[in-house]
């Protein structure tokens, strides 16, 4: 069996890895950040449902992070089961590199990004995540391919890789034997980040809103011990402000967990604007990012220099939403995929890993003994409801508008860091993407698109859908350029001071 030799990497986000196998060696060399767990034969960023001494995340389907274990011959590469988090890897000389950070892997190679070529269908096929989506990353040829994965376990043997599916238990089949499964879930993902095996203790925190699904995440991270809650006081609910009522602009979870007994740490959605260090890492994740209301709470985590565990609702649409249009991949859950390693945090999305049980969910929605527990509107989410108000929460203090703190994302979408926007204008107009005076033109688009598409929007739902089919955005071509941009400045970056240490 090969050795793991460990080298702690200071310039590496916190939690970032990168491994390198190469076959004719007999040790595996890991560059890590500050806060990954190194073992004998394995190593993890994440929290499991099961002890952490036990080291079996290889074998289970509830895992939030990533990780990397020898097993005799086998050497198992494991990615989050909510597909939070990519693992991406690449056959390069002769060895093979797998990482959880694109930037990361991309800094012990020469392959380079391709802006010519668009990325959205890349991304887009994360609607089909279940195995259906994209495997290789678009990138220039000539010095090598990289390939990615999604909620399964990549596993090399004898200079081969295999990827195989995580293990598909069945956990519950009615409300009842749901709230228990995912109440012992929780505290058995206690169990395991408060192990005192861990080198790293884990702070916790969770967001909550006025919404069904982070009010039902922080409700059960609560029980487990987690004592550190973020709100997002005001919404994004569409429409001019003097139109929209109290209920509509705010969206301050702080009532609801006063009645769990805890307090909140609170930000608006526009603080993002009073610190933009980060910002440029949420590109890498997803390009069209309308998760900068994150940034204040990603800046918090940072900040601490802790290692942290961060509960979020997100999936709860792709869960148990009654809508058809709800059953869609959340691309919130993958753009945070980056930062998260950068601000040292293990995104627990637990949500979106229920939603692979979304039939059976929506079952469960709709049968007679939940009826009691549905509001009969179009935010109607009957489990969630039941689980708050059987704890004790009113009826009035959650789920009747849906809301959001996220941002529209601009068209076309770009920084909101003056000194980031000019260096991704400049290499749009490097590219020959975009010249420059069109660039100039970019705020004024903005501002006329945005009531377009609220118009477009309208229309779409009152059944003109044909009409929109084929629509674009202006300026579609580039929408996903800031994700090129993004990996190759970073990962420049570490390329250039990685050599300097080494020289």
């Amino acid at each position: 069996m090969k050795k793991i030799e460990y080298q702690a990497v200071s310039i590496f986000p916190k939690l970032a890895w990168v491994s390198i196998i190469d076959e004719k060696r007999t040790n595996i060399n890991v560059y890590h950040g500050k806060y990954v767990e190194c073992q004998q034969d394995w190593f993890i960023e994440g929290i499991w449902d099961g002890p952490f001494d036990d080291d079996n995340f290889h074998e289970t389907d509830l895992i939030f992070g990533t990780g990397m274990k020898a097993a005799g011959e086998n050497i198992i590469f494991v990615s989050s089961s909510s597909a939070a988090d990519r693992l991406y890897y690449s056959f390069y000389q002769d060895k093979l590199l797998v990482s959880n950070s694109l930037p990361c892997l991309i800094a012990f190679t020469d392959i380079e990004m391709a802006p010519e070529k668009d990325y959205a269908e890349f991304f887009r096929s994360l609607e089909k995540y279940f195995g259906k989506y994209e495997r290789e990353l678009p990138v220039r040829d000539a010095n090598g391919k990289i390939l990615n994965i999604l909620g399964d376990n990549l596993v090399y043997s004898s200079g081969k890789v295999t990827i195989e599916a995580k293990p598909q238990k069945h956990h519950f089949n009615d409300f009842v034997s749901l709230s228990t499964f995912m109440r012992e879930s929780f505290l058995r993902l206690k169990n395991n980040w408060e192990c005192s095996g861990r080198e790293n203790k884990l702070l916790t925190f969770s967001t909550i809103s006025t919404g069904y699904d982070s009010a039902a995440v922080s409700f059960f991270a609560a029980q487990a011990g987690c004592n550190n809650f973020f709100t997002c006081v005001s919404s994004n609910t569409l429409g001019p402000k003097f139109l929209r009522s109290k209920r509509k602009k705010m969206d301050d979870g702080s009532k609801i967990a006063g009645h769990m007994g805890k307090t909140c740490i609170k930000f608006d959605r526009h603080d993002f604007k009073d610190d933009f260090s980060n910002e440029i890492y949420l590109f890498p994740g997803m390009p069209n990012t309308r998760l900068t209301n994150f940034l204040p709470m990603i800046n918090y985590l940072d900040r601490l220099n802790e290692p942290s565990i961060l509960f979020t609702g997100i999936g709860g649409d792709s869960a148990w939403g009654g809508d058809s249009e709800d059953s869609a991949y959340d691309y919130g859950v993958i753009s945070l995929s980056e930062i998260r390693l950068k601000s040292g945090f293990i995104h627990c999305s637990f949500l979106f890993w229920l939603s692979r049980f979304r039939a059976l969910l929506l079952e469960i929605s709709g049968s007679e003994e939940m009826k009691r527990w549905s509001i009969r509107s179009s935010y109607d989410r009957p489990i969630p409801r039941r689980m708050l108000e059987e704890a004790g929460i009113p009826r009035s203090e959650f789920g009747y508008v849906k809301k959001g703190g996220w941002n529209w994302f601009r068209i076309p979408n770009r920084p909101f860091d003056p000194k980031l926007r000019q260096q991704y204008y400049k290499y749009l107009t490097i590219n020959n993407l975009c010249s420059r005076w069109k660039t100039a033109c970019f705020p004024v688009l903005s501002t006329l698109y945005f009531p377009l598409k609220v118009i477009m929007l309208a229309l779409f739902k009152m059944g003109f859908k044909s009409y929109f089919k084929n629509a674009n955005p202006p300026f579609a071509r580039i929408a996903h350029s800031t994700f090129p941009w993004a990996v190759k400045t970073i990962a420049d970056e570490f390329r250039e001071r990685l050599s300097l240490s080494n020289g």
